[in-house]
């Protein structure tokens, strides 16, 4: 009969022992894909972050490209402005030299 109650003894240490691995090695796993998903959604955060900020990059460069070309056309048009006017004070200028020599031939 003690045999028999040893044997039960150590049958029931050895399935609790074994339910405790079972446990532990459930408890592992769990905490591991917790870790493994909480890297998954760290690096997709950082991702979508470096997304984001090469975006704003490109948007502040094509902005400045378009603030630098409109820049350079309006100097464009002033330097423009400026040669046509000056032909013309010339032209003005070259006429009335031309007028006064007119004049002073025909006296």
């Amino acid at each position: 009969l003690q045999i028999i109650i040893i044997i039960i003894i150590i049958i029931i240490i050895i399935i609790i022992i074994i339910i405790i691995i079972i446990i532990i090695i459930i408890i592992i796993i769990i905490i591991i894909i917790i870790i493994i998903i909480i890297i998954i959604i760290i690096i997709i955060i950082i991702i979508i972050i470096i997304i984001i900020i090469i975006i704003i990059i490109i948007i502040i460069i094509i902005i400045i490209i378009i603030i630098i070309i409109i820049i350079i056309i309006i100097i464009i048009i002033i330097i423009i402005i400026i040669i046509i006017k000056s032909t013309i004070l010339l032209i003005n200028t070259l006429m009335g030299i031309i007028a006064v020599v007119m004049i002073k031939l025909k006296k």
